[in-house]
């Protein structure tokens, strides 16, 4: 007499999705920390550059007078056990380049890769000669400038960007983050800011003079009260002069708004 299979079959589903059902009891923890401070200082002269390369971190810069650059880069390690994180941070560099007129410092680690159940950062604290040239590129942290007046170059990815008291120009590229800015004044460099998720603030003086070219996707675009002339303008589009005009002001994005003010 042959015996019906249907309760083996039950049988076999059983034991095919328990462990299934176990795994998703699974807790995963990297509360345990180990940092450490970096701190150096540096001689940069008057129109020198100085850059950062960072992955996971903030940046922020605030401008002092005289010829010294000096930072602190808070190194941080989150892991599963203390041990590991202790470890991990031992491993952790800061590449230095360093010469009369520019210096560099690169914290993105890359030969170190993924480790699972791990998380590392940077953060920087620079205090940087009011005129010197700025270039920062960023990833997964807020950049925040304050009084630096030379060029500022900044290339970011999931986070924001602020910064005060501009005087030269600036070139600003942003993934998943706002950028504002605020200028003392407007060199011949001009602006040029891009954003892909994220809006465009930008404060000038009123007495300024550029040429205004301006691209939105999903967003508006919007002019304040500044003495503008326009020479094209639709929902998605604004190509004007400022005042008697001058540098470009070059400003494009995706998904936000892009918005001009004077003061």
């Amino acid at each position: 007499m042959r015996l019906p299979m249907r309760p083996a079959l039950a049988l076999l589903s059983l034991l095919t999705v328990a462990p299934i059902t176990a795994g998703c009891n699974v807790q995963i923890s990297n509360q345990a920390e180990a940092r450490s401070a970096w701190t150096r200082t540096y001689t940069l002269t008057p129109d020198g550059e100085f850059e950062i390369r960072n992955t996971n971190g903030q940046v922020r810069v605030e401008a002092t007078d005289g010829d010294k650059v000096e930072v602190t880069a808070d190194r941080i390690v989150r892991a599963g056990t203390e041990d590991a994180a202790k470890k991990e941070l031992e491993r952790m560099t800061i590449d230095e380049s360093v010469a009369p007129g520019r210096i560099s410092l690169d914290a993105t680690n890359k030969g170190l890769g993924f480790i699972f159940n791990l998380n590392r950062r940077v953060d920087f604290k620079v205090k940087l000669p009011r005129g010197a040239r700025l270039s920062l590129s960023q990833t997964n942290g807020s950049v925040d400038i304050d009084g630096v007046t030379g060029l500022l170059k900044v290339e970011t990815t999931n986070g924001s960007v602020k910064a005060s008291g501009l005087q030269e120009g600036a070139d600003i590229s942003s993934t998943n983050g706002a950028v504002t800015l605020d200028f003392a004044k407007v060199g011949a460099s001009g602006i040029r800011t891009e954003t892909t998720n994220g809006s465009i603030t930008i404060a000038l003086p009123r007495e300024t003079g550029a040429r205004i070219s301006a691209r939105v996707t999903n967003g508006g675009i919007s002019t304040g009260d500044l003495p503008i002339t326009v020479t094209e303008q639709s929902r998605r589009r604004l190509e004007a002069t400022l005042g008697s005009g001058g540098p470009a002001l070059k400003l494009e994005s995706t998904n936000g708004a892009i918005s001009l003010s004077g003061r």
